[in-house]
């Protein structure tokens, strides 16, 4: 593991590396160090999961068909089954940081 050590980046490098990679491609040498640091650093194997899952849902958001503007904006709404269900999830996850 000491070589792991010694070849991978410190976690300020491997997350400036991550975060990177989610507009682009780093070049080899950076990946393959990455990977050998997330293998040994919890936290930045997290921020890693977090910044891919972010990557997947933007290009969901991106890939959806424009709003056509010039449609009735309640048809574009949010339906209000949708809206409440939202609103139940934001009010308890808002609880939980007051607690």
């Amino acid at each position: 593991m000491d070589v792991v050590h010694r070849l991978s980046p410190r976690c300020r490098e491997a997350a400036r590396v991550i975060s990177r990679s989610a507009d682009e491609r780093p070049p080899l040498l950076d990946r393959v160090g990455v990977v050998l640091h997330v293998l040994i650093c919890t936290p930045c194997r997290r921020y890693r999961q977090s910044i891919e899952f972010l990557k997947r849902k933007m290009k969901q958001i991106t890939d959806l068909p424009p709003l056509d503007p010039t449609a009735d904006p309640a048809a574009q709404a949010i339906p209000p089954e949708v809206r409440s269900r939202l609103r139940a999830v934001l009010e308890a996850a808002g609880k939980g940081d007051r607690d």
